[in-house]
């Protein structure tokens, strides 16, 4: 169960003590006239703190306040997760809060620092001296092969990645999408 469910298991409980903008996303406190949250350096979120009635103190991410509020309920957390759509944990505007499996949230991330590559999906690969591409999902590795050029190794990274998740979301360049299609031999999606 989300700790904001164990806290606020009414919604409507939360307006007792904020004045929620899901479209701002912002937190006010109602008894102090001003906007609430601590900023964590070590996740990068927004932290609001509140004592219940029992005088349990209680951290509760910003983002989950505002998407409860906003949706009456939270996903269910065994399955789902709240993502940031634009990677920004500080932007905690409603239009920006998506429920997401873990898989789609490990999709809308940038590449980490410290690898190999500038590409997210290429590493360089030691015993072959070429740059590896791949793939992992569900638990299962999906290789593109290892290839001489760096770039090469990216593109077909996404290439693999469209074949695999049917999405742009996690691709180094989507919008070289109809570029790989034409390789692919495959027609363009259609967006209704």
């Amino acid at each position: 169960m989300w700790k904001i469910q164990q806290v606020f298991p009414n919604p409507m409980d939360m307006l007792k003590t904020w004045r929620i903008d899901p479209d701002a996303g912002k937190v006010y406190s109602l008894q102090q006239k001003r906007e609430i949250g601590v900023y964590s350096k070590i996740n990068q979120r927004v932290y609001i703190c509140y004592i219940d009635k029992n005088g349990k103190s209680h951290q509760l991410k910003r983002s989950h306040i505002i998407y409860y509020f906003a949706n009456k309920e939270m996903p269910n957390k065994s399955t789902m997760m709240i993502d940031h759509h634009d990677q920004d944990s500080t932007n905690d505007q409603i239009t920006n809060l998506r429920p997401k499996t873990s898989s789609q949230n490990r999709d809308n991330t940038s590449k980490r620092n410290g690898c190999s590559s500038r590409y997210k999906g290429v590493s360089w690969h030691k015993k072959t001296g070429k740059w590896l591409s791949k793939l992992r999902m569900d638990n299962q590795n999906y290789h593109a092969g290892r290839f001489d050029d760096e770039l090469q190794a990216a593109k077909e990274y996404d290439m693999l990645y469209w074949r695999v998740k049917r999405s742009t979301l996690g691709m180094n360049f989507p919008e070289l999408l109809e570029e790989y299609l034409r390789k692919l031999n495959e027609p363009a999606p259609r967006y209704e």
